[in-house]
Protein backbone atom coordinates (compact mmCIF):
# COMPACT_ATOMS: atom_id res chain seq x y z
CA UNK A 1 0.00 0.00 0.00
CA UNK A 2 1.18 3.47 -0.87
CA UNK A 3 -0.27 6.78 0.29
CA UNK A 4 0.30 9.83 -1.89
CA UNK A 5 -0.34 13.09 -0.07
CA UNK A 6 -0.19 16.68 -1.25
CA UNK A 7 1.10 19.09 1.39
CA UNK A 8 -1.37 21.19 3.36
CA UNK A 9 -2.43 24.77 2.64
CA UNK A 10 0.65 26.99 2.50
CA UNK A 11 1.39 30.67 2.34
CA UNK A 12 1.22 32.13 -1.17
CA UNK A 13 4.64 33.75 -1.14
CA UNK A 14 8.00 33.63 0.60
CA UNK A 15 10.76 36.15 -0.08
CA UNK A 16 13.35 33.36 -0.39
CA UNK A 17 11.34 31.46 -3.00
CA UNK A 18 8.87 28.62 -3.41
CA UNK A 19 10.85 25.98 -1.45
CA UNK A 20 10.53 28.11 1.70
CA UNK A 21 6.75 28.60 1.70
CA UNK A 22 5.35 27.39 5.03
CA UNK A 23 2.01 25.90 6.00
CA UNK A 24 -0.60 28.32 7.26
CA UNK A 25 -2.32 27.83 10.61
CA UNK A 26 -5.45 26.82 8.70
CA UNK A 27 -3.40 24.33 6.68
CA UNK A 28 -2.09 22.68 9.84
CA UNK A 29 -5.55 22.55 11.41
CA UNK A 30 -7.11 20.95 8.33
CA UNK A 31 -4.36 18.31 8.16
CA UNK A 32 -4.88 17.52 11.84
CA UNK A 33 -8.63 17.19 11.34
CA UNK A 34 -8.67 15.15 8.14
CA UNK A 35 -5.70 13.33 6.68
CA UNK A 36 -3.56 12.82 9.79
CA UNK A 37 -6.21 10.67 11.53
CA UNK A 38 -6.63 8.69 8.30
CA UNK A 39 -2.88 8.00 8.15
CA UNK A 40 -2.92 7.08 11.85
CA UNK A 41 -5.59 4.45 11.32
CA UNK A 42 -4.01 2.66 8.35
CA UNK A 43 -2.37 -0.57 9.42
CA UNK A 44 1.21 -1.37 8.51
CA UNK A 45 4.79 -0.36 9.14
CA UNK A 46 5.22 2.65 6.86
CA UNK A 47 8.18 4.76 5.94
CA UNK A 48 7.69 8.47 5.27
CA UNK A 49 9.12 9.89 2.03
CA UNK A 50 9.09 13.68 1.92
CA UNK A 51 9.98 16.53 -0.41
CA UNK A 52 12.63 18.84 1.04
CA UNK A 53 10.34 21.88 0.62
CA UNK A 54 9.32 23.47 3.94
CA UNK A 55 5.58 22.93 3.49
CA UNK A 56 6.05 19.23 2.75
CA UNK A 57 8.34 18.75 5.75
CA UNK A 58 5.80 20.56 7.95
CA UNK A 59 3.04 18.31 6.61
CA UNK A 60 5.19 15.31 7.53
CA UNK A 61 5.65 16.77 11.01
CA UNK A 62 1.87 16.83 11.46
CA UNK A 63 1.62 13.19 10.39
CA UNK A 64 4.39 12.18 12.82
CA UNK A 65 2.33 13.55 15.71
CA UNK A 66 -0.37 11.00 14.84
CA UNK A 67 1.71 7.86 14.18
CA UNK A 68 5.21 6.45 14.17
CA UNK A 69 7.04 5.73 10.92
CA UNK A 70 9.86 3.22 10.60
CA UNK A 71 11.97 5.90 8.90
CA UNK A 72 11.72 9.32 7.31
CA UNK A 73 13.62 10.11 4.12
CA UNK A 74 13.86 13.55 2.49
CA UNK A 75 14.02 13.13 -1.29
CA UNK A 76 14.76 15.66 -4.02
CA UNK A 77 12.83 13.36 -6.37
CA UNK A 78 9.61 14.56 -4.68
CA UNK A 79 9.93 18.29 -5.45
CA UNK A 80 7.23 19.89 -7.63
CA UNK A 81 9.10 19.73 -10.93
CA UNK A 82 10.77 16.34 -10.35
CA UNK A 83 10.37 13.53 -12.87
CA UNK A 84 7.79 10.90 -11.96
CA UNK A 85 10.19 8.13 -13.03
CA UNK A 86 12.83 9.33 -10.56
CA UNK A 87 10.19 9.53 -7.83
CA UNK A 88 8.92 6.02 -8.59
CA UNK A 89 12.43 4.60 -8.21
CA UNK A 90 12.53 5.86 -4.62
CA UNK A 91 9.17 4.36 -3.62
CA UNK A 92 8.50 0.95 -2.16
CA UNK A 93 5.45 -0.68 -0.65
CA UNK A 94 4.24 0.73 2.68
CA UNK A 95 5.30 4.28 1.92
CA UNK A 96 3.58 7.56 2.71
CA UNK A 97 4.74 10.15 0.17
CA UNK A 98 4.40 13.88 0.88
CA UNK A 99 4.85 15.91 -2.27
CA UNK A 100 3.42 18.56 -4.62
CA UNK A 101 1.74 19.43 -7.86
CA UNK A 102 2.44 18.90 -10.69
CA UNK A 103 4.31 15.71 -9.73
CA UNK A 104 1.66 13.80 -7.75
CA UNK A 105 -0.96 13.21 -10.48
CA UNK A 106 1.68 11.94 -12.92
CA UNK A 107 3.22 9.72 -10.26
CA UNK A 108 -0.16 8.30 -9.21
CA UNK A 109 -1.11 7.56 -12.80
CA UNK A 110 2.23 5.90 -13.46
CA UNK A 111 1.95 3.71 -10.37
CA UNK A 112 -1.57 2.64 -11.32
CA UNK A 113 -1.26 2.20 -15.08
CA UNK A 114 2.40 2.33 -16.06
CA UNK A 115 1.75 5.63 -17.88
CA UNK A 116 1.81 9.20 -16.50
CA UNK A 117 -1.36 9.90 -18.51
CA UNK A 118 -3.32 6.69 -17.86
CA UNK A 119 -5.70 8.20 -15.29
CA UNK A 120 -6.37 11.68 -13.99
CA UNK A 121 -6.38 12.19 -10.23
CA UNK A 122 -6.90 15.59 -8.62
CA UNK A 123 -4.84 16.32 -5.52
CA UNK A 124 -6.16 19.27 -3.55
CA UNK A 125 -4.00 20.72 -0.78
CA UNK A 126 -3.96 18.15 1.99
CA UNK A 127 -5.57 15.59 -0.31
CA UNK A 128 -4.47 11.96 -0.33
CA UNK A 129 -4.76 8.89 -2.52
CA UNK A 130 -4.30 5.40 -1.13
CA UNK A 131 -3.11 2.87 -3.67
CA UNK A 132 -3.16 -0.87 -3.08
CA UNK A 133 0.06 -2.72 -3.89
CA UNK A 134 -1.83 -5.14 -6.11
CA UNK A 135 -2.21 -2.51 -8.85
CA UNK A 136 1.17 -0.81 -8.77
CA UNK A 137 2.08 -1.35 -12.41
CA UNK A 138 4.75 1.36 -12.63
CA UNK A 139 6.54 0.62 -9.39
CA UNK A 140 9.94 -0.66 -10.42
CA UNK A 141 11.15 -1.93 -7.04
CA UNK A 142 7.88 -3.33 -5.67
Amino acid sequence: MIVLLRHGIAEDYHSNGDPYRALTGDGIEKLEATVAPLIRDIGGDFKLLVSPYVRARQTADVLKRFRDFKEEIILDSLTPEADYLDAAKDISDYSVIVSHLPLLPYLASYLLTGSPHGVSIEFKKGGAAIISGKVLKGLVNF
